[in-house]
């Protein structure tokens, strides 16, 4: 099976540790952006290949993620900004 993923605007594969902004909406004045950390790489029968996703300033809270699927796409909305390269 073909390994799956997700590009960032500028061609960068996401990966688990990378701090996302991701484009929220626009407002009458200026864009809005969400920042996101990618916590966990999952895979599940029903969903496929996807990353669990937290708010940056609060990542441990187990029960508010939501998930990034991995459609081997990239995506203009997403900005990987920090990225741990341990």
């Amino acid at each position: 099976m073909e390994e799956r993923f997700i590009l960032d605007k500028k061609g960068k594969r996401i990966k688990v540790g990378d701090v996302l902004k991701i484009y929220h909406f626009k407002g009458t004045r200026r864009k809005h952006y969400m920042y996101k950390q990618v916590i966990e790489n999952l895979r599940s029968d029903r969903l496929g290949s996807y990353f669990a996703v937290a708010h940056f300033y609060n990542p441990n809270q187990s029960k508010q993620f939501y998930y990034l699927e991995k459609d081997s796409k990239q995506h203009e909305e997403i900005e990987i900004i920090e990225r741990d390269d341990n």
